[in-house]
């Protein structure tokens, strides 16, 4: 948030900053934890720097609730009670979806799928 602050006050012109905050963002390397606090505490005072990586992660997550869906789609078969498992995934952090992705290579059935969200819930 500092070097953020810090762009802003040496830099004027609003498309350099963007430019110059993509930087920033690779720079830091942020978890989505610290991501998560980012936007929490230093989003709301009026800068938009770090919008772009939090744009990226968001659109990452997407993206692999999308595979994920159509992997499990594919191994299992169009299924309700998949469906109702599936609406779950927009909601996972990536990290989360990623171990998902990893599980599903052993998933058998509808109920495999159940256990890991079972697992998961247990863990939380």
């Amino acid at each position: 948030a500092a070097a953020q602050r810090g762009l802003a006050s040496l830099e004027s012109n609003p498309n350099l900053q963007s430019k110059y905050s993509d930087y920033i963002d690779l720079y830091a390397d942020l978890t989505e934890e610290e991501l998560n606090e980012y936007r929490d505490h230093y989003l709301d005072e009026g800068g938009i720097m770090g919008l772009s990586q939090i744009l990226r992660q968001e659109g990452r997550q997407e993206e692999c609730a999308a595979l994920v869906t159509r992997q499990l789609r594919r191994k299992l078969g169009i299924h309700s009670a998949l469906e109702e498992i599936l609406k779950q995934l927009e909601t996972l952090p990536l990290e989360t979806l990623e171990n998902l992705a990893d599980a599903l290579l052993d998933f058998n059935n509808v109920m495999d799928v159940r256990l890991w969200f079972d697992k998961l819930k247990l863990s939380e």
